[in-house]
């Protein structure tokens, strides 16, 4: 049961300009476009689906 709702999720690592981790949030896959645009002042935010998958990194503009 967990492991199908876990396929509708993304995690996000927004990422600060020494290059740590400043905060990590899970979120649905529908809110994708709002969370990149809500954050697209951080200098680095990288998005992974909950198997690690790399969806988006914005310091490559590497999309899966």
């Amino acid at each position: 049961m967990f492991q199908e709702k876990d396929e509708y999720l993304l995690k996000g690592y927004l990422i600060n300009q020494s290059g740590y981790v400043k905060e990590t949030v899970t979120f649905p896959m529908e809110e994708y476009e709002t969370f990149i645009k809500k954050n697209n002042r951080v200098p680095r935010l990288i998005v992974c689906d909950m198997q690690g998958k790399l969806v988006t990194d914005t310091a490559t503009s590497v999309s899966g």
